[in-house]
């Protein structure tokens, strides 16, 4: 046996895994040619699964420029209010006799009148229907597009997750973690998120509702998807914990030591028993802090005992 504590042992382990979901996360963004190959390759299954002939290089030279367009800034198209404003603006002049008409207090007033004017124009399509400025939907577009790409990566995050401990599961079978992980793969979604407007990327005044709903139908998928890893982190963590603690109780037994120290204390048998059942219901957050502090200290007693006779013995 170790005689490292667990307890360092599991801060530790703790701050790598921490170091290292930060660096996927940043190599995710940096691997921008693992990216393009990515979309590129779902673009290509979804000509194939709709029976639409298409071009690789054609393929090929349209995500490039996607992704060399992305952090571009497009001005919106200008409405015809909007054209008319800054036409007759530019070509305005202004006389010697009106100068009068250059008062700040006027021009305040004239420039407010211009902005709601703009604001109001901006916020309704040519049917009278008030929707989102344009520039606002593509940021809001664009924004929520990254969050689906994130939502989608921590999805297949889970996904082999929850293989392999359903693999560790059958190998040493544990009806807990058995119900636990049924559960994550109930809540966990099958698809992935589209990551883009079903409209398209251009968003304009003529299919700004369209987009605005279409917005809203996304953020709603993406709270449920958010709201079912919540549930499949909690579920997995806990089917994750009961798997490690039981195999270290199976080292605890098998071990010629550590078993003589569970036949000389009614104290540690009785506290393994009552960890048993701890693991049997273990069920949330609450119940994992429970049970993971009840095997910490079992563990380390364990340990201490081990220790004790052999200093004893010498």
């Amino acid at each position: 046996m170790s005689s490292v504590p667990l307890s360092e042992q599991l801060m530790a382990m703790a701050f790598v895994d921490r170091l290292r979901h930060e660096q996927k996360q940043v190599q995710e963004h940096l691997d921008l040619p693992r990216r393009r190959a990515e979309i590129a390759e779902r673009i290509r299954a979804y000509y194939l699964s709709n029976n639409i002939a298409f071009d690789d290089d054609l393929i090929e030279q349209g995500v490039r420029q996607f992704f060399a367009r992305r952090l571009m800034f497009e001005a919106p198209p200008l409405k015809r209010f909007d054209a008319w404003l800054v036409k007759n603006l530019a070509n305005r002049t202004v006389r010697p006799d009106d100068a009068s008409a250059l008062h700040p207090g006027r021009w305040i007033a004239i420039v407010a009148l211009m902005l709601g004017a703009m604001l109001l124009a901006d916020h309704f399509d040519p049917a009278g229907v008030p929707h989102a400025p344009v520039s606002v939907l593509a940021e809001a577009a664009a924004r929520h597009s990254e969050k689906s790409y994130d939502l989608n990566m921590t999805l297949e995050t889970r996904r082999t997750l929850l293989a392999t401990l359903l693999k560790s599961n059958t190998e040493a079978p544990d009806a807990n973690v058995t119900r636990l992980l049924t559960r994550a793969q109930q809540a966990l979604p099958v698809d992935d998120l589209d990551e883009a407007l079903a409209i398209g990327r251009r968003i304009t005044a003529d299919n700004a509702n369209e987009a605005e709903l279409q917005l809203a139908a996304l953020k709603e998928e993406q709270q449920a998807v958010s709201e079912a890893l919540s549930q499949t982190s909690a579920d997995l963590k806990s089917a994750s914990a009961i798997i490690w603690m039981r195999q270290g109780i199976r080292e605890v037994r098998q071990n010629p030591k550590s078993a003589a120290a569970l036949a000389r204390s009614s104290d540690l048998q009785q506290r393994l028993d009552l960890l048993e059942q701890q693991l049997e219901r273990l069920d949330n957050e609450k119940d994992y802090q429970q049970t993971f502090f009840a095997y910490s200290n079992f563990y380390r007693d364990v340990i201490n005992t081990i220790a004790g006779v052999a200093v004893q013995k010498q």
